[in-house]
């Protein structure tokens, strides 16, 4: 299930559908409160909003369940910088 969800979510995210995408993955999230991609994308949607807290909240749960996670580790620190 989660799986088609993100590839939605991904698809309205690179079509600027930022919103809808985010509604996904908090739909992802209420079902798998853990799911990295689902919180490492949300974080990337407020990230790209210029919600930089939240972003850097949601990137650094991601990075808490894998850590090693290149993508969310140059995110993280990003958000950080700015």
């Amino acid at each position: 299930m989660s799986q088609a969800l993100l590839e939605t979510a991904l698809r309205l995210r690179q079509s600027g559908r930022l919103a809808d995408a985010a509604d996904i993955y908090r739909q992802i999230l209420a079902h798998e409160p853990r799911h990295f991609e689902a919180l490492h994308a949300l974080g990337l949607v407020h990230y790209q909003s210029g919600k930089l807290n939240e972003a850097e909240r949601l990137i650094g749960e991601a990075i808490a369940i894998r850590p090693d996670a290149p993508d969310a580790l140059t995110t993280a620190r990003a958000c950080s910088q700015e």
